[in-house]
């Protein structure tokens, strides 16, 4: 009985500290671009108003992509790819939306270490393309290397 015990609580020991380490790597892992968006967008079903917003790909999982407001009142989580590019330039990140008529959807994310992605069209983008040619609007970035600021 005192071996399975102490094998208990070995076994919660680690997991704590494995739990503690991967959160902790995580936290820093991610570039956060932060940029004043001046139109309404969508990502997924989720609308965002005209403010400043943080963009967030994890380098440790890119193919998911976090969009906050800076007051954190609106955020979302969408599926993303990498995007085919071979040469991904490095330098200012850029945010660009599709355009359909008067709507706007998140596209694609660069950041300024060359990381880009392609955010999966929702329903609504979906429709919308159907209803109207597309044209791109892009949004130029400034960095913020923490993600927790």
């Amino acid at each position: 009985m005192k071996i399975r015990k102490q094998a208990i609580k070995v076994a919660a020991v680690n997991t704590v500290l494995i739990a503690f380490f991967v959160g902790a790597v995580a936290a820093h892992a991610g570039e956060t671009i932060v940029t004043q968006v001046p139109f309404a967008f969508a990502m997924g079903d989720t609308v965002f108003p005209a403010g400043e917003y943080q963009f967030e790909v994890d380098r440790l999982s890119p193919n998911t992509v976090r969009v906050h407001s800076a007051d954190s009142s609106t955020a979302a989580i969408a599926l993303s790819r990498r995007t085919n590019d071979h040469v991904v330039q490095t330098g200012t990140p850029v945010v660009t939306f599709n355009v359909y008529g008067e709507k706007r959807f998140l596209s694609t994310i660069r950041t300024s270490n060359g990381v880009a992605v392609t955010i999966r069209p929702g329903h609504q983008e979906t429709l919308a393309a159907k209803e109207h040619a597309t044209s791109v609007a892009e949004v130029r970035a400034s960095v913020r290397n923490d993600r927790h600021s």
